[in-house]
């Protein structure tokens, strides 16, 4: 199937649970947890992965699918996916070959689209991944644009987000306290000590006569951002 097709298949099947949630009434809207709630969520991150590979990464449908909420209800939330779907495949029939996207997405990105993936398709009881998950997004809008700066400020903020998912406070303590494997830790030390100073000089450094700016080489941590990443998604699969 093409990709019009794949998507006008994802649309019939939310079609088919709107129905049956409209039948159900208000048993079905509040019903979260539920298989239909699951089918709706496996759906969206089908089409997300769809429009992803077609019109990459960050393009404007994908990043409306990622980033909508289900506070209305189940209805609510296939409502809103239906139109955004439509849109997509509206935008296809036209010949749009791209969304509005940021920088040139056929570079290697710097978080692997697979594990971004994997991070929205987790569920976590007390934390919400998606600020998480939205620094994983702009670190690759970030990077494909040539903005090393924000790379090394928005790597800085990812590890300072992360700790609690450890059940830790910093990531000091990450690094050094987590009951993780040796090669983890050694790692994540690398990334703590090296990272840090990094970004600090970035962020802290006033204005001076000359300057240099930073190539990918020095802000260039994706290995282990990856194992952190790869980390979190064992964790809580």
């Amino acid at each position: 199937m093409d990709v019009e097709q794949e998507l006008s298949s994802i649309e019939s099947q939310l079609t088919e649970i709107q129905l049956k949630l409209a039948d159900d009434g208000v048993m079905g809207e509040l019903d979260l947890g539920g298989e239909r709630a699951s089918s709706i969520k496996r759906l969206r991150l089908e089409a997300q992965a769809i429009l992803d590979k077609s019109l990459g990464v960050a393009n404007n449908f994908s990043m409306s699918l990622r980033f909508s909420t289900n506070s209305g209800g189940n209805l609510t939330l296939v409502h809103e996916s239906l139109g955004i779907i439509q849109g997509a495949i509206n935008h296809i029939r036209r010949g749009g070959s791209e969304a509005v996207v940021l920088g040139n997405q056929s570079k290697v990105q710097y978080v692997d689209q697979k594990r971004i993936s994997e991070l929205n398709s987790l569920v976590c009881a007390n934390y919400d991944l998606r600020r998480l998950i939205r620094l994983c997004e702009e670190l690759n809008i970030s990077y494909t644009n040539g903005a090393y700066m924000s790379v090394a400020m928005l790597l800085r903020a990812l590890i300072d987000h992360v700790p609690p998912l450890f059940g830790l406070r910093t990531f000091d303590e990450v690094a050094n306290n987590y009951r993780g494997s040796t090669s983890f830790k050694r790692s994540m030390r690398n990334f703590q000590g090296s990272l840090r100073n990094i970004a600090d000089l970035h962020l802290h450094e006033p204005v001076r006569g000359k300057e240099v700016l930073p190539t990918i080489q020095q802000v260039d941590f994706r290995s282990d951002l990856d194992v952190l990443l790869g980390e979190i998604v064992r964790l809580f699969r």
